[in-house]
């Protein structure tokens, strides 16, 4: 079987290096992910096409290595948290007004190779569902009380590596929609399957603890690929923390066969990466966008169709955009950088555009 691209892309040295990976992300173009992203979907092995399933019961705890051990034992424990509680994981919202979705994690280390011979991932961290469609989850522990993470293990890299996941759950998805369906009774859609990169809080406390400027670069670095990446191909990927204050966070317990199993301490929750500005770079100062006066009232351009609101599109006055809550409303002027000011009826609301998604 041909080498996996994205597996090739992640072990380059500059990938790996803690002060030199934001470089690497800057370097990288669309067009090299999109191409890297179909070439390992290609090269992916096909474990349904071999007779052999992905969602089968897991024998006892395994006795992986050590620095892999904490990782496993917690998404194990995640698992099982959602099964016990019955209930999924409600996702973190950037906006108060954003729609509600939820993530439920239904399995992990989920096997990926359909014989000895295939290259790259052996298997899943774990999988469940975003909403309703196939979520593949790229999980990195690093304990709450951690001085340091593992060496060479940057979150480009660990992007990269998901990435091959998602390509890999992406060739094999419909026997994959199948067995979830079958084995867990759940209603999978059919949407191309989704990319969660998720860590816990001292990862990303880390990844950020050289300085805050290199943070908003490679954090900025990592958006845009992740925004170029699902408007050329159509995947996507939501980068996600996990709160876990309590440490140990997980304990080990012995069930009434004899077999051990992990369970956490406490009740985990999902919050954001990192705050919604913090991929935002500092310029030097520049003069503050003049607001223009609250009783000059913009009408509506008839020649420019009305538009749904998005933070991420870029709106002028005169523009007619469509907010869930709010409305119809009229841009009136700037409210500021990265703000306007929208007219919906009598009243005036400041809202935000032009954003990192």
């Amino acid at each position: 079987m041909s080498e996996n691209p994205l597996l090739t892309l992640a072990a380059e040295r500059q990938v790996r290096l803690a002060n030199e990976f934001q470089k690497a992300a800057a370097a990288l173009t669309a067009e090299q992910l999109v191409s890297a992203f179909e070439g390992a979907q290609a090269t992916a092995p096909r474990r349904a096409e071999a007779g052999k399933a992905f969602f089968e019961p897991h024998p006892a705890r395994r006795r992986t290595r050590a620095k892999d051990r904490d990782a496993e034992d917690v998404a194990a424990a995640l698992v099982a948290h959602c099964a016990a509680a019955d209930k999924p994981f409600w996702m973190p919202k950037i906006l108060p007004d954003e729609p509600d979705h939820t993530l439920e994690l239904l399995d992990h280390r989920v096997p990926l190779k359909a014989r000895r011979e295939d290259k790259g991932t052996g298997h899943l961290d774990l999988v469940g569902l975003l909403d309703d469609r196939v979520a593949v989850v790229k999980f990195k522990y690093v304990a709450a009380d951690a001085t340091r993470g593992s060496t060479g293990d940057t979150p480009l890299r660990a992007l990269l590596e998901g990435l091959s996941d998602l390509a890999a759950a992406t060739a094999n998805a419909d026997a994959m929609r199948a067995e979830l369906a079958e084995r867990f009774g759940r209603e999978v859609s059919d949407a191309p399957p989704a990319l969660v990169l998720l860590a816990t809080r001292r990862y990303w406390e880390l990844a950020r603890k050289r300085s805050v400027q290199k943070g908003a670069h490679w954090i900025q670095q990592l958006e845009r690929l992740a925004n170029e990446l699902e408007a050329a191909a159509g995947p996507v990927v939501e980068y996600l923390g996990l709160d876990l204050p309590d440490q140990p966070a997980f304990e080990i317990q012995t069930d009434e066969k004899g077999e051990e199993a992990p369970a956490l301490v406490t009740t985990p929750r999902l919050v954001l990466a990192w705050e919604a500005t913090a991929g935002r770079v500092k310029t030097r100062s520049r003069p503050k966008t003049k607001v223009e006066p609250k009783d000059e009232v913009v009408v509506a351009d008839p020649s420019r169709p009305p538009r749904p609101y998005k933070i991420t599109e870029s709106y002028g006055p005169g523009d007619t955009i469509q907010h869930p809550t709010l409305g119809s409303g009229v841009v009136q002027a700037p409210g500021g950088p990265g703000k306007i000011q929208v007219l919906f009826g009598e009243e005036r609301k400041i809202l935000v555009h032009e954003r990192t998604a």
